[in-house]
């Protein structure tokens, strides 16, 4: 559909795309404002499918099957959020959700199928910040539709406009009688408590400003959105072929090569088959060093092999050096996977030491496609890694780390539960790392009083307390309510 065509389908039809965004807003405000992880996510997750679905049909837009997987995909994301405590993981699910509804729209309103990932990272990056562009579409379409269809055609056109006027006009008295009514009973005041943190009247002014506010900002940024998009004016060129010299990439590549395999036979006698190392150096402590060094190395390895891959020619003596820089980032890989695992042995669980084995597994999955796209200069390797990459983030989400990391830790502050993998380390004993976990370590910390210090379990409660107080029907969170329980 031309831009001329989607225009007019806007503007003749504003007041159904303007009722639908402005619910959709509505819908929005009361679900999340206010509200970091409670249990209207997953209803939010599902309204916002829903919402994208009835856009994409009413713009006669086919979705596509594909489609279906990754809004399964945001759906599981909100029930996650809803069942840890982990602001972590609840920040990583909500970007993750973004990019999944921003995939789904580019993936239906263009076609993709040919498109080079760096034709999906512009696409994208043009939906957030080009596209807005059109932030004043709702005026002038609205303002449109009213010269098409002039002022007494529809009798009813006018409602929504009183239905706003009024709901601004009450606000002030709304704001009086339930500062009056708090006052008047106790009881009404604590049901309004779990809505609004404080009864003042500013307080409350305050909280309907916001909500006005968010709902007028989704309202604009989703009209925005659907009309940009439906535009498909930034679509016509799927990205070509890569057209640069590859003797510059092949002298490149050859470089890196030669250091690579170098690095990596030391890795193989050193680290996986125990060679004798310097006497400057034990195995313990060469084991427990580089595993960040050596991740960001594996980034940096898989972005050379696929600017290769995009950039030059195709070309035999190119796509073996790419070959050699991609086997050699899966022994880097392994050797950063051998060391955090031995790190992991010496010093125990943290976050950051999980999200490494974690970042290790998706950059092995997603340099498999890699190495399967040097040779099949048509898979579609955009699809394969954003798959990947959204499955094991929503796989993580259900994880809960910090109840394992609390778990692992406790039991190995006694002799008499230690684990084997742990004989050689001394006992565990950051006690002050276990107080800045949040509410999913609840269960253990409460559970292991005995064993930890009464200052830690106080200073673990006073952390936690912010999640635990003022849970209420819309902000429930089974992770903070657990919390909240057993406390």
């Amino acid at each position: 559909m031309g831009e001329d065509i989607f225009r007019k389908r806007m503007t003749d039809n504003f007041r159904f795309y303007s009722t639908a965004c402005l619910v959709y807003a509505v819908f929005f405000v009361i679900c999340l404002y206010r509200n970091d992880a409670g249990i209207t996510f997953p209803l939010w997750a599902a309204g916002t499918c829903g919402f994208t679905v009835i856009m994409l049909k009413s713009s006669d837009v086919v979705i596509k099957p594909v489609s279906w997987f990754y809004m399964a995909l945001v759906m599981l994301l909100g029930i996650a959020i809803c069942l840890t405590g982990d602001r972590r993981i609840i920040v990583m699910n909500k970007f993750m959700i973004f990019f999944l509804m921003l995939v789904v729209l580019l993936g239906n309103f263009y076609d993709t199928e040919n498109w080079k990932p760096i034709k999906h990272i512009e696409m994208m990056f043009g939906t957030v910040i080009i596209s807005l562009g059109s932030i004043g579409r709702p005026f002038m379409d609205g303002s449109a539709y009213k010269r098409t269809h002039g002022a007494g055609k529809t009798a009813g056109k006018n409602v929504v406009k009183y239905i706003l006027i009024g709901c601004a006009a009450s606000i002030p008295l709304v704001c009086i009688v339930l500062v009056l009514l708090a006052n008047a009973d106790p009881v009404f005041a604590r049901q309004l408590r779990k809505i609004f943190v404080d009864l003042s009247f500013w307080e409350i002014f305050g909280n309907i400003l916001g909500m006005a506010a968010i709902g007028f900002i989704i309202y604009m940024v989703s009209y925005m959105w659907i009309s940009w998009l439906g535009r498909r004016e930034y679509a016509v060129v799927a990205g070509k072929e890569g057209t640069g010299e590859p003797v510059i990439g092949i002298t490149i590549l050859a470089i890196l090569s030669v250091i690579y395999m170098v690095f990596c036979w030391i890795q193989i006698r050193y680290l996986f088959l125990g060679g004798i190392l310097p006497h400057t150096a034990t195995y313990s402590s060469y084991a427990r060093m580089g595993f960040f060094q050596l991740l960001f190395v594996s980034v940096i390895n898989m972005l050379v092999v696929m600017l290769g891959i995009y950039c030059f020619r195709n070309n035999v003596v190119l796509n073996v050096l790419m070959s050699v820089i991609t086997c050699c980032t899966y022994v880097m890989m392994i050797s950063s996977g051998m060391r955090i695992i031995k790190y992991i042995q010496y010093k125990y669980l943290t976050f950051s030491r999980i999200w490494v084995l974690l970042a290790l597994i998706v950059i092995a999955l997603v340099m498999a496609g890699v190495f399967v796209n040097i040779f099949n200069r048509k898979f579609r390797l955009f699809t394969y890694a954003f798959a990947v990459i959204a499955i094991m983030q929503t796989l993580f989400g259900f994880t809960r780390p910090d109840y394992w990391i609390a778990k692992v830790n406790t039991d190995n502050m006694n002799e008499d539960t230690r684990y084997e993998f742990f004989a050689d380390s001394d006992l565990y004993d950051d006690e002050q790392y276990l107080e800045s976990l949040g509410t999913d370590a609840a269960p253990v910390i409460y559970e292991c009083e005995d064993v930890l210090k009464d200052r830690t379990v106080e200073r673990y409660e006073d952390n936690i307390s912010r999640y635990t107080k003022n849970i209420g029907v819309r902000n429930w969170n089974l992770s903070r309510f657990m919390a909240w329980r057993i406390d």
